[in-house]
């Protein structure tokens, strides 16, 4: 059996990471939650087995673009996925872009969620 590819979701509302999560169920990945960036960014500077960051563009501590730009500068292969209620706001569509892989709006939808995931990750569904 071929080993399950990790991802991370930072996310500061419970309810969407358990809705994220529910939308990606599968067998061939598995997940590590967390509420805010400067946790993601500790776990991504020491879990070298991340395969993918999902995560909110508004967080504490660590908000998603600063996050992703850390992330793309140690790592400039670490496929991310943003999430944002603000995803049509000047700031991030001017910055985004360049440090993530998509980008979706909240309310997201689940199927597009997981169709993008699954094919960032090259996983057949």
């Amino acid at each position: 059996m071929k080993k399950k590819k990790k991802i991370l979701i930072a996310e500061d509302e419970s309810d969407i990471r358990d809705i994220m999560c529910e939308f990606l169920k599968s067998e061939k990945l598995e997940f590590v939650h967390v509420s805010n960036g400067k946790e993601a960014w500790q776990i991504l500077t020491q879990d070298h087995s991340i395969a993918m960051l999902i995560c909110d563009v508004e967080m504490p501590e660590l908000n998603g673009v600063k996050l992703s730009q850390k992330i793309k500068d140690i790592n400039p292969n670490m496929p991310i996925i943003c999430v944002s209620g603000y995803a049509s706001d000047k700031t991030y569509k001017d910055t985004l872009p360049q440090v993530v892989d998509a980008i979706l709006p909240k309310p997201f939808d689940g199927i597009k969620l997981r169709k993008t995931v699954f094919e960032i990750l090259k996983i057949k569904n």
